[in-house]
């Protein structure tokens, strides 16, 4: 069963409370596996798929809690109202909205509160072999609507002068993907 198949009051099941409760249940009744499908981050290009990929490394961010966002102190839910009219199908368009306005939340206050900064920089740092690379790819692919052939050449072949320009003048974008 995937992660997404779980309850969850946010349209889609994540690594929240819930997840946890199922873990405990898993035990509690002698089992000692779950296999679940990739959690890397799907797209609507791929109907979702778990098989096809931006990245083999990135995980699903609709598959971040927002419980855990409001419990670390990055958002407050009461301002996030999750307009759900299946609540037994999960609603890509709707979901990836509603978290990605939580995201951009919990961002601003991570700006502003300075809390865990020297956790994020060792998380990039650590996994910059990937990380840079993919967070230039996700923000050019947001500015450009399009697949990366079909991105201006000087990006498309990766020309060392434009995207040293592009991470200057993207600079914020690049570090809300990483």
């Amino acid at each position: 069963m995937h992660i997404t198949s779980l309850p969850s009051p946010f349209g889609i099941g994540d690594f929240g409370p819930e997840a946890y409760e199922f873990v405990d249940f898993l035990e509690s009744s002698g089992n000692k596996y779950w296999q679940i499908l990739h959690i890397n981050l799907t797209s609507v290009a791929y109907g979702h798929s778990p098989y096809s990929s931006d990245s083999a490394f990135a995980g699903n961010t609709l598959l971040i809690s927002p419980e855990f966002l409001e419990k670390e102190g990055y958002v407050d839910l009461q301002n996030h109202k999750l307009p759900i009219s299946e609540p037994q199908k999960v609603d890509f368009e709707i979901v990836t909205s509603f978290k990605q306005a939580l995201f951009e939340e919990a961002y601003k206050i991570f700006k502003s509160k300075k809390k865990d900064h020297h956790k994020f920089k060792t998380f990039c740092r650590e996994h910059a072999s990937w990380l840079d690379d993919y967070s230039i790819y996700k923000v050019l692919h947001e500015k450009h609507h399009a697949h990366w052939i079909n991105w201006p050449e000087a990006l498309r072949n990766r020309a060392i002068d434009v995207l040293k320009k592009l991470q200057r003048s993207e600079k914020t974008n690049i570090e809300k993907v990483k």
